[in-house]
């Protein structure tokens, strides 16, 4: 169980009225900082498939040259 659900099933079960807003707030800012992290984790990992489709174009490009091995200086 991630630390935010673990706050979050603790605010939904507490019985004490005087603890309730605080661990309320508490688990609010505890899954507003994990969805503030799971945004940067997309936004990093839509980069990431960007430059993957980039480099496979390239090389398609690349391969469509025409590259013959046996036309390199290395034998």
């Amino acid at each position: 169980m991630t630390e935010w659900e673990a706050l979050y099933r603790q605010a939904m079960t507490e019985t004490d009225r005087n603890k309730l807003r605080e661990s309320i707030e508490i688990a609010r800012s505890a899954i507003n900082h994990r969805e503030r992290e799971i945004s940067q984790e997309v936004a990093r990992i839509v980069q990431e498939q960007l430059s993957i489709r980039e480099a496979k174009h390239s090389l398609e490009l690349l391969a469509r040259q025409g590259i013959d091995p046996r036309d390199s200086d290395v034998a």
